[in-house]
């Protein structure tokens, strides 16, 4: 199993229990000190949710910074607003202003 595929099955386990010791991660997945200390390193560095448990494990939170693409809720379009919609910038007249020019030539 490559090491991508362990990391993401990692994330999975930690997402379902909440919590899990270094020792669980190094049984199941079969990963000597060094292997366990690139995971160690992948996980906190690469997940803001994972945080460290004083040394005996991680612990998964959902108070995280930027979520992912992959792992995001669908995001739902804004409201479009009515086609007979008047913006307040615009006057309430049906007819346009006098050109300035018309107005000087009366005079």
């Amino acid at each position: 199993m490559d090491f991508v595929t362990v990391m993401e099955q990692a994330i999975a386990l930690l997402r379902q229990r909440r919590r899990v010791t270094y020792r669980t991660l190094q049984l199941q997945f079969a990963l000597d000190d060094e292997q366990l200390a690139a995971l160690k390193d992948e996980l906190l560095y690469s997940q803001p949710q994972v945080h460290d448990d004083t040394g005996r494990g991680l612990i998964w939170t959902d108070t995280a910074g930027p979520v992912r693409a992959d792992t995001a809720a669908p995001v739902e379009p804004p409201a479009q607003a009515p086609l007979t919609y008047t913006p307040p910038i615009w006057p309430r007249k049906s007819s346009p202003p006098a050109a300035p020019w018309k107005a000087s030539a009366s005079k």
